[in-house]
């Protein structure tokens, strides 16, 4: 589903964000990396990690684009609709 909205800017991100291709999959991406790394953010306190070392870092974002591609492949998509669906029906425990 897709929610239409109007937002402000200031001039700066404003001019940054007109000038992509798809301004509206621009400022999602930017929303999605946030959403993550305040999630990241939150399992790291709760698990009583201060720092992750740069090289462990990378390794995670890493893995995160990987999924984000997974997600988006609607071969993928489909295989995770009929699995969930099988779990639904009581075939997969």
């Amino acid at each position: 589903m897709t929610v239409k909205l109007t937002i402000s800017l200031p001039d700066d991100l404003a001019a940054i964000a007109q000038g992509q291709p798809n301004t509206s999959a621009y400022i999602a991406e930017a929303l999605r990396q946030r959403v993550r790394s305040e999630a990241l953010q939150r399992a790291l306190d709760q698990a009583g990690i201060d720092e992750i070392p740069p090289e462990e870092y990378a390794k995670i974002i890493k893995r995160h684009r990987e999924i984000d591609a997974m997600r988006e492949d609607p071969e993928f998509r489909a295989k995770n609709a009929a699995t969930l669906e099988r779990w639904r029906q009581g075939i997969i425990p």
